[in-house]
């Protein structure tokens, strides 16, 4: 089998496995309780709070969510709640959704939301960010990198636009797809969104990096863990297996970022020789090939391919089945429907190997030609 989905989960290293089975057995301790056992548990959950902010090259705290969507709401939904369930609110066309669905939620509850065309490159420009920025703006939430097309937002220069316009203004960016691939500016980015299973942490445990707790407000509400932030009992397996994920990026990130990216661009040409069309570009995230062969359907190919052992995804994996076939996301991009109708999304990993970038494009490349095949002229 040759996986090449990791925008929608990874496989989790054998180190935070491994960590998940020693918490789970041996370290299984509740980290609020006040025995030693338990203030160790304690100490190892604030160790991979300084992890996350060094990965994300951030000051500020951690707080600790199940989701990369539950950390979304929770920047968003926390700043409407705290700035008194008014103002108004930013976005762009090509969010995932849970950003734009949670906009969207506070429009019903009197918010005004404006949400931002981007360029064909999937961007976003300061200037005019800046422009839509009012006196009353409460947040800004831009993308770090588009989870269908990698393209990369500089949300350093887009933060600092917004801080010029009005420094009051909080900026957020889901960074799930970003996270310890994609290195950034984030001075003036106030929330940072992160998931553990996009970076081989294994499912069920995020979280939400903030400047100043005191301009969110919770939407968990019960015993008061995560600093009265996110209430429930930690999630410490999944905290030590984030962790012990984090590990190994720092050891070995810099290389597995140049990898990521030389296996993207020779697939890439590859895939390109065979008759694709690529949408991703050179400068977008090194782990994400978005490709469209025109006039086959993106699920009849994803099949096809399927029944080889090549697993790709059609887009975002991130909504249930039964959802719109043609990606909103590459239409906002001003991607042709008939192009955007035949895109299928490949993304990688440092667990992904060379040689299978020459023998998944062989693969592609020849499913994509047999379907043509029957195609009405």
């Amino acid at each position: 089998m040759i996986y090449l989905d990791n925008s929608a989960t990874t496989r989790a290293f054998e180190e935070a496995a491994q960590a998940v089975q020693d918490a789970l057995r041996e370290n299984y301790f509740n980290p609020s309780a006040a025995y030693g056992q338990a203030i160790a548990a304690q100490q190892q959950a604030q160790a991979v709070r300084k992890a996350v902010l060094n990965a994300t090259g951030r000051a500020g705290e951690v707080i600790f969510t199940a989701s990369g969507t539950e950390a979304d709401n929770l920047a968003i939904q926390g700043a409407f709640t705290a700035a008194g369930c008014t103002g108004h609110y930013i976005t762009t066309s090509v969010e995932h959704p849970a950003v734009l669905e949670t906009m969207q939620a506070l429009e019903s509850r009197g918010a005004r939301v404006d949400v931002l065309k981007v360029d064909r490159q999937g961007h976003l420009s300061p200037e005019a960010l800046a422009q839509a920025v009012c006196e009353d703006t409460v947040l800004v939430s831009v993308m770090h990198v588009n989870n269908e097309t990698g393209a990369v937002q500089d949300i350093g220069a887009l933060a600092a636009a917004v801080k010029a316009k009005n420094p009051r203004v909080l900026f957020h960016s889901d960074g799930v797809q970003a996270f310890c691939r994609v290195m950034a500016d984030q001075r003036d980015v106030d929330l940072y969104t992160v998931s553990g299973h996009k970076v081989h942490a294994g499912k069920g445990i995020a979280a939400l990096a903030v400047r100043d707790l005191k301009r969110i407000r919770p939407v968990i509400y019960g015993g008061g863990q995560e600093q009265g932030y996110r209430s429930g009992t930690e999630n410490m397996p999944g905290i030590a297996a984030l962790g012990a994920a984090l590990e190994q990026w720092a050891l070995h990130g810099e290389a597995w970022r140049a990898g990521l990216g030389a296996m993207r661009d020779d697939l890439g040409a590859r895939l390109q020789a065979g008759g694709g069309v690529l949408n991703s570009t050179s400068d977008g995230a090194p782990h994400i090939v978005s490709v469209a062969f025109a006039g086959i359907r993106a699920a009849t190919l994803q099949q096809a391919l399927a029944d080889q052992d090549v697993l790709v995804s059609t887009g975002s994996a991130c909504k249930s089945r039964g959802g719109a076939r043609v990606s909103p996301v590459l239409l906002a991009q001003g991607i042709p429907q008939e192009l955007a109708q035949s895109t299928i999304r490949i993304s990688l990993s440092p667990l992904n190997m060379p040689r299978e970038m020459e023998q998944a494009g062989d693969i592609i490349c020849a499913a994509a030609a047999r379907l043509k095949r029957f195609i009405r002229r």
